[in-house]
């Protein structure tokens, strides 16, 4: 290593997997003798880590890529994650990029740019971090490093048993792998003892946690502390008999919020995306688990535009979306992922319908939503304060998921009980609780 520490930035794109991914990383780095880049210099490093899931995703990455070199062309680029696993002779070419770091590697990260960006001696296989499965779980050590944020993420699950006809991440990811309930529950209790007081267990396909999270669930929520646990997404399929009695189950220890990617409201959509259940289950497992606990506020995924979407199809999903209540939707156009099914499947829309009717269950997420936010006033909430506006005002996050501002003397990552008052735009306005 130089007598000087080298430096690195971080650009992560993606979802919270590779938020936590992006975070193992740094730690491995820092741990090597790296520091961050705090000054806004020119770096030595920058680390990208990518994603795949949609080609906004591919767009994205790429151009990050390309804008760090036009920024600082003497600084070295290493890339890792789904889009650097699929694609990586394509991105071993591009200007500036020094390193391609793909799933298998990841835990010799530190030591492949050790001899890729500052030319030391060959890699010491005896540095290697443990890996689990071969989809490349992995973690750094018994404390990692979480970045000083309000929320800390825990990577439970890697990998995917799902077989979507529009899906390519679980080309880059591979089978599940899980992360052994002793780990999970050792570095919980190590976070909430730090003063972490909410935690977001995170994965690929988080219901392929094995030996299964209605296991899980009830021994995380019986650990001592002012805490509270949320489930990052859950596939449909997962929610099964006992994960419905754990959630319900759990109190106030888990928050009362689930996403769930629906993707489409048709049947014979949902068929043709191959995925592995359709609306009558959907609205049975919804359903059974909102009369267990009727505070549980859903929101969901929704694909539009899938290759043979007509538009009756496209109805029967805004009318799904009403009947099943969803808070509100992260909507995506459908795009051709390369090395799908659906990518050759006929029907394909034409990019302006598919625009149109993103627009249109966009605008309808934005009215069930302005529903779901009236619904919570009057009603108590716990908000997880994140950023100080002013001397005494806060912006968080409820459990529910919702943006809301606070009155009260706290400090980011704490927990403070209020009651709505009202509402300012799309975030709640809570008034604290007297001691």
């Amino acid at each position: 290593m130089p007598s000087h520490k080298p430096v690195f930035d971080m650009q992560v794109v993606g979802c919270k997997v590779n938020q936590v991914e992006a975070n193992m990383l740094a730690g491995l780095l820092e741990a090597d003798g790296w520091q961050r880049n705090t000054n806004g210099g020119q770096p030595d490093l920058v680390l990208v880590h990518t994603c795949t899931v949609t080609q906004r995703a591919d767009r994205d990455s790429l151009r990050f890529i390309r804008q760090i070199h036009q920024t600082h062309p003497k600084t070295k680029i290493a890339v890792s994650g789904c889009l650097a696993e699929l694609e990586e002779e394509k991105i071993s070419r591009l200007p500036g990029v020094a390193a391609v770091i793909n799933q298998h590697s990841r835990s010799q990260a530190a030591a492949i740019l050790r001899k890729k960006i500052l030319a030391s001696p060959e890699i010491d296989k005896s540095e290697d971090v443990p890996v689990w499965g071969q989809s490349g779980f992995f973690a750094v050590g018994p404390n990692p490093v979480q970045l000083p944020r309000s929320r800390a993420f825990i990577k439970i699950e890697d990998g995917c048993d799902g077989l979507c006809a529009y899906c390519r991440v679980r080309l880059a990811r591979g089978k599940p792998v899980s992360r052994s309930p002793q780990d999970i529950v050792s570095e919980i209790t190590s976070l909430i003892q730090n003063g972490y007081q909410e935690i977001v267990l995170t994965g690929v396909n988080l219901g392929c946690w094995q030996p299964g999270l209605a296991a899980l669930i009830p021994e995380i929520t019986r650990l001592p502390g002012d805490f509270r646990i949320r489930l990052s997404s859950l596939e449909p399929q997962h929610l099964n008999d006992e994960l419905i009695q754990a959630l319900a189950q759990a109190g106030d220890k888990l928050c009362a919020h689930l996403h769930l990617p629906l993707q489409s409201g048709d049947d014979e959509i949902l068929s043709a995306m191959r995925r592995t259940y359709d609306t009558a289950m959907f609205r049975d497992r919804v359903n059974r688990l909102k009369a267990l606990r009727p505070e549980m506020v859903f929101t969901g995924d929704v694909i539009v535009g899938f290759p043979g979407e007509t538009r009756t199809a496209f109805e029967n999903t805004c009318q799904m979306v009403r009947e099943t209540g969803f808070a509100r939707l992260h909507v995506f156009p459908f795009s051709a992922r390369p090395g799908t099914e659906a990518a050759d499947f006929p029907g394909q829309l034409a990019s302006r319908e598919i625009t149109d009717r993103a627009r249109e269950l966009r605008a309808l997420s934005g009215e069930l939503y302005q529903v779901h936010l009236r619904s919570r006033i009057g009603k108590p909430v716990m908000v997880l304060l994140e950023e100080e506006l002013n001397p005494g005002e806060w912006a968080g996050t409820t459990e529910a998921h919702d943006r809301a501002i606070i009155k009260t003397i706290g400090q980011a990552g704490k927990l403070a009980r209020g009651t709505v008052l009202d509402l300012d735009n799309e975030r709640l306005v809570v008034g604290e609780e007297s001691a």
